[in-house]
């Protein structure tokens, strides 16, 4: 192997760790991005249930006049509320890891 050959071996390196490191980079994006999709699905599923729930429940009340339809439709806000609150977590977790990447 010649003078030149052997000078050339740390520049190469170098070029592959930063390779590494933008094809990590992406890689981590897209994970951040799934995640923050599957929490945005995650709610739109609950809202879903939700509404379905609620329409049950007013139903219920209206017709029978149950007395615990109230807290039903609270234990309902609470679980919305709650996918909120999960993909407001997820979103700021992934804009954290993000943040740090640069």
């Amino acid at each position: 192997m010649s003078d030149a050959e052997l000078s050339a071996l740390p520049a190469c390196g170098a070029a592959t760790l930063e390779a590494a490191r933008i094809l990590a980079g992406i890689q981590i994006a897209q994970t951040m991005a799934l995640a923050v999709q599957d929490a945005a699905d995650h709610l739109r599923d609950v809202e879903t249930i939700a509404a379905t729930a609620q329409g049950t429940a007013l139903r219920r009340i209206l017709e029978s006049g149950a007395s615990d339809g109230a807290e039903l439709l609270a234990a309902i806000q609470l679980m919305m509320s709650q996918g909120q609150d999960n993909l407001e977590r997820v979103g700021n977790l992934a804009r954290t890891v993000l943040d740090g990447m640069r």
